[in-house]
């Protein structure tokens, strides 16, 4: 414990030397002690040795305000934006709020956010929101028992494309094969290929049909459940 009034008396020399060495003590370890000087000045600077806390006193002289926070087991330190919010590693270097942390944790920034790592939403039902005035589009995870990934595309597909999976968690662009096509805009012909080239079961409680003449190649199976139907249409010639 340092600390002094900083107030050098009249008195007799070696009196005024060790006063002094007093004095020079306090002010190089910042009025180090357990409880604040007793006698203060404005702007005055005081290490709580106990709770580990750089204070200045306010320029009324009535109060102490937190700067920082010293973790003197690890070597690091940790900031005070004010006496509620602790910013710790956040660093303002232009003196603007470009980042907020209010009492509850939510984090507000007004400019980019730039993550190295892994970004990581904790807890049950949270949502990814994307944000579009006062509203947002949200992603949920469903409830899982193991890790889920999902690579996205590295580009964009085609007009009336659909995001469809190779069951590996890969994601692609594919086109819809069976639909109604035509000319132009036109959506009246549904056309469909004559050769079969990999094995097919039918769905349960599905029927099927197609027109024309099917070829099944050499190895390649269709399956028909029980009680399901294949209606093919075809010309006699």
């Amino acid at each position: 414990m340092s600390q002094h009034d900083l107030d050098i008396a009249n008195q007799l020399f070696p009196a005024t030397r060790t006063d002094l060495n007093n004095a020079l003590k306090a002010l190089g370890s910042t009025s180090s002690g357990t409880s604040a000087p007793s006698t203060t000045y404005a702007n005055q600077l005081w290490y709580d040795s106990s709770a580990n806390i750089l204070y200045i006193r306010n320029e009324d002289n009535d109060g102490n305000i937190p700067i920082l926070e010293l973790d003197q087991s690890n070597d690091t330190v940790e900031y005070f934006k004010s006496d509620s919010v602790r910013t710790g590693l956040i660093e303002f270097t232009d003196g603007d709020d470009a980042i907020t942390i209010n009492d509850g944790g939510t984090i507000t920034t007004s400019g980019d956010a730039t993550v190295t790592g892994n970004l990581v939403l904790g807890g049950s039902n949270t949502e990814l929101r994307f944000m579009e005035g006062s509203n947002y589009v949200g992603f949920e995870a469903p409830a899982l028992s193991a890790n889920k990934i999902w690579v996205l595309p590295s580009a964009d597909g085609s007009a009336d494309q659909f995001l469809k999976t190779d069951g590996s968690g890969n994601l692609s662009f594919g086109t819809l094969t069976g639909g109604a096509t035509g000319g132009g805009s036109d959506t009246i012909f549904v056309e469909n290929s004559r050769v079969m080239t990999t094995n097919y079961t039918l769905s349960t409680g599905k029927s099927a049909s197609m027109v024309g003449t099917l070829t099944i190649n050499s190895g390649v199976v269709l399956t028909i459940p029980s009680g399901e139907r294949l209606v093919i249409l075809w010309q006699l010639r």
